[in-house]
């Protein structure tokens, strides 16, 4: 059937169930995403996690009624273009493209979802403009390991040589495809299933001469120039505090943040309770939007976004 024999009802509930493909290009750069929902419904922007992609969330996007979801390809993953050269990928690279992008779609205010290295960032892009986020949601992640003041030499230097690293190394062949998701599922960063890894390897898996590669820029491996100390986090969290964004954290039981040490669990806990974020536990791992709590991560956020009061 042609799109022109689409009729408008049609039209509108296709756009629903399958997303459409955009592209941002600014300055040259150019950053993709799909888009899910109907016109006029709450717009969200998705973060995805570390070396993931926006089809991170294709099994939860759909599952939201009355939003209109835009989940991005990061710079360095997905079919979003990689830094040139000894740039690195900082927690906030990305905040201007976030903030612009909302602005090609016409959106003034909307809500952010992140997960992973994309819920980070979606804590420090919502301080930029607190008033424009009308709701913050993250995804088993609220803050990086923070660093001492005395160590940002010595992080910076480490940065530099990580980068010139990686630029000398090639991405890890696979000589099948399959080899490339088993690799994938077995991850000591956080391994996933197969149903998981085969939904990311549609955005983030190559083929060349016969050799199945992932494509994300390998300089994401490296450390970025700064981190954040605690003096440097309190002014994020005031941010968003004063303005009093609603924020809802959401772990798995058996994810990264309940898993890290008793003192960076207490930090992250600390920090929810600043900005006065909801805390939901699940019985999943780090990746819970995408497996076996999909749909219950999916009716929480559903709940979260539009009763009065949930916060």
């Amino acid at each position: 059937m042609s799109h022109s024999s689409i009729k408008p009802d049609a039209a509108t509930a296709l756009a629903a169930c399958s997303p459409i493909e955009k592209h941002f290009t600014f300055n040259g750069f150019t950053y993709a995403a799909q888009l899910w929902g109907e016109d006029g419904g709450l717009p969200v922007i998705a973060l995805h996690g570390w070396l993931d992609n926006c089809g991170s969330f294709a099994r939860l996007a759909p599952q939201l009624k009355g939003v209109q979801c835009l989940a991005l390809d990061l710079s360095g993953h997905g079919l979003s273009d990689h830094k040139i050269g000894l740039d690195d990928y900082s927690l906030w690279s990305d905040t201007a493209a976030i903030y612009a992008i909302a602005d090609k779609m016409g959106w003034n205010q909307f809500a952010l979802i992140g997960h992973s290295r994309g819920a980070m960032m979606s804590f420090l892009s919502a301080a930029a403009y607190p008033k424009r986020i009308s709701h913050l949601i993250m995804i088993d992640a609220i803050m990086p390991p923070l660093v001492e003041n005395g160590g940002v030499i010595e992080r910076m230097t480490r940065s530099i040589e990580e980068i010139s690293h990686r630029l000398e190394r090639q991405a890890t062949h696979f000589s099948s495809r399959q080899e490339a998701i088993t690799a994938r599922c077995m991850s000591r960063y956080a391994p996933v299933t197969q149903q998981t890894a085969e939904q990311l390897a549609q955005r983030g898996l190559s083929e060349s001469n016969h050799q199945f590669y992932w494509h994300a820029d390998s300089k994401l491996w490296s450390l970025s120039a700064v981190g954040l100390s605690f003096d440097m986090l309190q002014a994020f969290v005031k941010q968003i505090s004063d303005a009093s964004v609603p924020c809802l954290l959401l772990l798995g039981e058996e994810g990264l943040v309940k898993q890290s040490s008793p003192e960076f669990i207490a930090q992250c806990e600390q920090l929810a309770k600043d900005i006065s974020a909801r805390i939901d536990c699940f019985d999943d791992g780090h990746f819970l939007h995408m497996e076996k709590s999909a749909e219950a991560v999916a009716q929480t956020m559903q709940h979260f976004l539009f009763t009065p009061g949930s916060k």
